[in-house]
């Protein structure tokens, strides 16, 4: 824990101050309160002459009051940090490191699975449309330092104008594999539409992908059941109660960093020239 190590390295130093304070001969420690002047004579042997001075001239009560009050000063920052972590931070303690951290807040919210949205039933002009701006902002532009800290920034993807790395939200790309298995499992329509979906290996892909990361994530919400006037077992009711990370900053964050088409082409392969006109994926190209 962050905390910790503050606490440790202000201890450290604390007593390191101590230390200089006894002019370097090791009998100051946190606790002690016997001191001894530069002579070696403690205080009882020095009664009648003048407060013993430090080496810089100040007066050592004086400065173990000033370095008493810069620990506890140290200790309420620690505390206050402590509490911040637990009220702001205690869903994220411990993540991997990723730029979009920031802005990530939390609500609770009912999701009704009675309720109707662009999203359900079959294919349609509605629901395509409501996919493509889901989708919008599949790929994000990401600093150097970022891809140092998020690994492998030796093979990671420049883009062509040096403005800096390709990268993604991998929310994005998770609604996208489901994307992709919708219009699979209606391969007919989009196959007249010019968007053919038939590729088995990349199903797979996003099937197993999707299934990894609902286990990683392990939501704990609880559903409840109830009984149907027309069927024998109960069945689940539509409502429950999810703890959810608000979507409105992260699709923010995707817009604000998504690459900028206005020096042309994104991308240039180092061996195959370039690849992309200008834009990165068909889903910003349809926006």
């Amino acid at each position: 824990m962050p905390s910790v190590r503050y606490r440790d390295h202000i201890l450290r130093a604390y007593r390191r101050a101590l230390q200089l304070a006894g002019q370097g001969d090791g009998r100051h420690d946190v606790g002690l309160d016997t001191k001894y002047d530069a002579l070696g004579k403690s205080p009882s042997d020095s009664a009648g002459e003048e407060k013993e001075i430090t080496r810089d001239g100040t007066s050592r009560p004086l400065l173990f009051i000033i370095l008493n009050t810069a620990l506890v000063a140290a200790y309420l920052g620690v505390f206050a940090y402590g509490v911040r972590d637990l009220i702001y931070g205690g869903f994220t303690s411990g993540l991997i490191y990723t730029p979009a951290r920031s802005i990530v807040s939390y609500e609770t919210r009912v999701i009704d699975q009675s309720v109707r949205t662009p999203f359900q039933g079959g294919p349609s002009l509605e629901a395509d449309a409501a996919w493509i701006e889901l989708l919008r902002y599949n790929n994000l532009v990401v600093q150097k330092y970022d891809v140092d800290q998020i690994g492998k920034p030796e093979t990671s993807v420049q883009l062509r104008d040096k403005s800096g790395y390709l990268s993604g939200l991998d929310v994005i790309h998770e609604l996208h594999c489901l994307n992709y298995i919708r219009e699979f499992a209606y391969s007919d329509y989009y196959a007249l539409h010019g968007q053919k979906k038939n590729k088995d290996e990349h199903i797979f892909h996003c099937i197993d992908h999707i299934r990894e990361i609902l286990m990683c994530h392990g939501d704990v919400a609880m559903h409840t059941y109830e009984w149907s006037p027309t069927k024998s077992e109960p069945v689940m009711k539509p409502q429950a109660t999810h703890v959810c990370r608000k979507w409105e900053p992260i699709a923010e964050y995707a817009r604000t960093h998504s690459p900028s088409h206005r020096n042309g082409p994104i991308l240039e392969h180092p061996l195959l020239g370039i690849i992309y006109p200008t834009h990165i994926n068909k889903t910003q190209a349809q926006g």
